[in-house]
């Protein structure tokens, strides 16, 4: 398979110039305590941080001016001046990054309506920060591959069963590993030739990273579907496919994940579709 070890980095570089506050959202489990406050500080106050130095936003934040660079850094910005530039050309998403939340008095029907927004805001979200030299790459190598497998857990595996459907109809060899103890074995089968596609929520599935672990050490190429570009299962793959859906009330396997998840896919697959197509 080509050789696709860029395709990561040029992931966190689109995303770090568009949606900063999903970016930061989704990266909050990844940071150390001092860069987590740093964070809840910016998502709970992003309008004033474009106005605050950076020794006025380590004081807000209980923290130090090296932590808010360590924080930014991480986040794949090049310092806090690059932050708050980032912020200001994102003024929309200041102005609307409040989900839905619920409450025990809500009505049904007010219950259907914040359900729907969120997974309305989800795809959005998801539109935006998805990377299309991602999608492009990942449906070359789909396209090529001798096999793929796809793994998964709970929701996000039920997630990878209906990518294989959508594989299936477009003449790739494909299926899909849900059994935690069959996942090593089923990675040690793979060759060069083959594609080990991850889909995680949040990318901190241990079974998935050591799928796609030892994928890649039998010369496969790895993908993954999921929200943090800093997670093991992100770090574990050489195409990153971007799908953000913030935890609700029903948590990570909410079906505004899914819906993210899928469309992602739906993403991937019609873009072999056009390249079928073409040739």
């Amino acid at each position: 398979m080509a050789n696709l070890t860029n395709t990561q980095n040029t992931t966190t570089s689109v995303a770090s110039d568009s949606k900063p506050l999903v970016r930061i959202q989704t990266a909050l489990e990844n940071l150390t305590s001092g860069e987590r406050r740093v964070a809840e500080y910016i998502l709970a106050q992003p309008h004033t941080i474009i106005h605050l130095s950076i020794g006025q936003l380590a004081h807000l934040s209980r923290t130090s001016e090296s932590t808010v660079v360590r924080f930014c850094k991480k986040l794949g910005f090049e310092g806090f001046p690059h932050l708050k530039l980032v912020l200001a050309k994102n003024h929309t998403e200041l102005t609307s990054n409040v989900y839905p939340t619920v409450t025990r008095r809500d009505s049904v029907e007010e219950l259907i309506d914040k359900t729907f927004r969120y997974a309305m805001r989800a795809l959005e979200e998801t539109a935006a920060v998805l990377n299309p030299v991602a999608v492009e790459k990942g449906a070359e190598v789909l396209l090529r591959a001798k096999k793929v497998v796809l793994a998964g857990v709970g929701g996000s595996g039920a997630a990878a069963a209906m990518a294989v459907q959508r594989l299936l109809r477009l003449g790739i060899h494909v299926h899909v590993c849900s059994d935690l103890s069959s996942m090593p074995l089923v990675a040690g089968t793979l060759t060069p030739e083959d594609v080990a596609l991850g889909v995680s929520h949040g990318g901190y599935n241990e079974p998935v990273e050591e799928f796609l672990d030892i994928a890649k050490r039998r010369g496969a190429t790895t993908m993954a579907v999921c929200s943090n570009l800093q997670s093991p299962v992100a770090k574990a793959s050489e195409i990153v496919l971007q799908s953000v859906c913030p935890e609700s009330l029903m948590g990570p396997e909410a079906g505004s994940a899914r819906v993210a998840q899928i469309t992602v896919i739906d993403a991937l697959c019609l873009a072999i579709a056009v390249k079928i197509k073409d040739r």
